[in-house]
């Protein structure tokens, strides 16, 4: 892995939000070396930071604009809190 392969993993639109400049709105990696460890147990690639990582396959799996102003969450563990805290900072409203 080379060190701009995670950052994508976790954030599959880094290149275009940095070219838009929504710093703000980048999903961060945090390092946690999940998306490495399917290459010692034979298993799909996973990220704690983005749940939908091996679904990109999926047509219409990511949304293409982000305007949604809510937020109801359901479940609080890693990526359920990673959600709700990253909402504060794009003026979501979060219902948890």
């Amino acid at each position: 892995m080379i060190g701009a392969a995670r950052p994508s993993i976790a954030d599959p639109f880094l290149p275009r939000k940095i070219e838009e400049g929504r710093l703000d709105d980048i999903r961060e990696c945090i390092g946690c070396n999940i998306c490495v460890t399917g290459d010692w147990t034979h298993t799909p690639i996973q990220c704690t930071q983005n749940p939908t990582m091996g679904e990109e396959w999926r047509r219409g799996w990511h949304p293409e604009n982000m305007n949604r102003k809510g937020l109801s969450q359901i479940g609080f563990g890693g990526g359920g809190w990673a959600r709700g805290f990253r909402s504060r900072h794009v003026s979501w409203s979060a219902r948890l």
